[in-house]
């Protein structure tokens, strides 16, 4: 995921955003009282990052789980560990539809300049793959996780695998959610183009705001077929195919994300929304029996794209909602007086979500290690130190990956994005002032 993620990715503001936008004439409308906007994540919703630290620790939990045959053991445990891997992702997705994308929207909505579609990717590709590289080429060498033809490499580098017969499954299993981010981090901005083209800065902000609307309501409709006729079409049932099936689930998910943002563009939410987001404990309860009801939904592995097309829709609705209740206060009420935003909004728990993408990455490379030292197959005490393992290794090779590889990342993409933008400002424009230039 990209994440990070994922991917699980992660959901921090995207600097070409706002650095392809400054300078822009002021078009901005003014903040009507109680008015909510969306302000810089990292500063204002710290409760997403302990979020985001929990969700990449529950796809570990359930691919322990899943790999270590507990999730077929009796008992409480095996059965609400199962569907948290799948869950957690839509989660990640949901997160980085409305923190990534979601100010393209504002953007557009605000009637301010079309952001740079290439500086938009090239940050988002930069957060992407250099760590993926580093995971990979780490996990191949070092952990033995798999072996790769010369010609197999430029498909697993460039996440293109995924759609390789046979190819589906190698290297690290859970690249395959960065590879359906980078293609909508690719075709999210230019679908905001076309908004642009259809309605721009100079249509009225209720043109603007139809627009996006017809938008976001069709995509998640047309998802939901695509989906069930490739359930209903799919021929022998093979994983890769399972995965394929389950992409419009996790793309919906971006895109309702992309729909929250919409939304807090548009001004105050409507009052049962504030007043849900403003009881997290409600929100808790209310995720807690749409997760018991996940739990009873027929779901081989935990995998929607195994599941029927009936129970694969359930599914599908119960995780978006679960996923909504616990953004929505985040989001919604950001004064983090609560102890729902205390705990989340925890040192450790945002120090966790920091690491989630190292974490989502390692997990399984981590537990092909533990499984070594474990003899986990059918051992029902070996479960719980194989699991305790693998979130314990992930948690420290992905602080290593944090400060070798990710964070030096960061700092060169600010560089070049940065580099990109005063470019841009510093070209002159073609007519006489540019020839006398000259």
């Amino acid at each position: 995921m990209g994440e990070a993620s994922t991917g699980a990715p992660e959901p921090t503001p995207t600097p070409a955003v706002a650095e392809a936008t400054a300078g822009a004439p002021a078009t901005r409308p003014p903040t009507a009282p109680g008015r909510v906007l969306p302000g810089p994540p990292a500063q204002s919703m710290p409760a997403l990052a302990g979020l985001r630290g929990l969700a990449a620790l529950a796809v570990a939990a359930s691919h322990v789980a899943a790999l270590t045959t507990l999730s077929s053991q009796p008992g409480w445990l095996a059965v609400w560990l199962t569907p948290t891997g799948l869950t957690a992702v839509v989660i990640f997705f949901l997160m980085s539809g409305f923190l990534i994308l979601g100010p393209l929207l504002r953007t557009h909505q605000e009637g301010r300049p079309r952001p740079s579609i290439a500086r938009f990717v090239a940050q988002r590709a930069l957060r992407v793959y250099p760590t993926y590289w580093f995971i990979l080429v780490v996990a191949v060498v070092a952990f033995e996780v798999d072996r790769f033809d010369a010609g197999d490499w430029p498909w697993m580098l460039s996440l293109t695998y995924v759609v390789r017969d046979g190819m589906f499954s190698r290297g690290l299993f859970v690249a395959w959610t960065l590879a359906v981010e980078m293609v909508f981090y690719v075709v999210g901005p230019i679908v905001v183009a076309a908004m642009y083209l259809v309605a721009g800065p100079s249509r009225s902000v209720a043109a603007r705001r139809r627009v996006q609307g017809v938008v976001l309501c069709g995509i998640p409709l047309l998802l939901l077929v695509v989906g069930v006729g490739s359930r209903l079409a799919r021929n022998g049932g093979s994983f890769a195919a399972a995965v394929a099936a389950a992409t419009p689930l996790v793309v919906t998910a971006l895109v309702v994300g992309c729909a929250c943002a919409y939304g807090l563009n548009r001004g105050r939410p409507p009052a049962v929304i504030v007043d849900l987001a403003t009881r997290p404990w409600l929100c808790v309860a209310l995720a807690l029996g749409l997760y018991w009801l996940i739990t009873l939904v027929d779901l081989p592995l935990g995998l929607v794209g195994v599941a029927p097309a009936k129970e694969a829709v359930w599914y599908t609705v119960l995780s978006i909602a679960l996923s909504l209740v616990l953004v929505l206060p985040a989001v919604v009420d950001r004064k983090g007086t609560t102890a729902y935003h205390r705990f989340l909004g925890s040192v450790p728990l945002r120090w966790m979500g920091e690491l989630s993408y190292g974490v989502y990455l390692w997990h399984m490379p981590a537990l092909g290690l533990i499984a070594r030292r474990f003899t986990v197959q059918g051992e029902t005490g070996a479960h719980i130190p194989a699991l305790v393992g693998t979130l314990a290794l992930s948690i420290v090779l992905a602080a290593l990956s944090y400060v070798l590889v990710e964070q030096p990342v960061r700092r060169l993409s600010r560089r070049l994005v940065g580099s990109m933008t005063a470019v841009a400002r510093t070209t002159p424009s073609p007519g006489p002032a540019a020839t006398a230039a000259r």
